[in-house]
């Protein structure tokens, strides 16, 4: 995500449609039109999906 400009902040938690067990921290949608996030188990590093594809399989956390 360095470098790549931010078009939405999203900042928060999400979890898998089917799994809801399976959470991530999304950060942010960019301009390259991917989301940026990271599991929430703490392994590994920050990963990137298309935004289309990322809220077809996850949904936000209400607070």
């Amino acid at each position: 995500m360095a470098g790549v400009r931010i078009k939405l902040r999203l900042e928060g938690f999400y979890h898998v449609v089917d799994f809801p067990h399976l959470e991530v921290f999304a950060f942010a949608e960019c301009v390259d039109d991917n989301v940026y996030y990271q599991h929430t188990d703490g392994e590994g590093e920050m990963e990137s999906m298309p935004i289309y594809q990322f809220y077809r399989h996850f949904e936000r956390i209400q607070d």
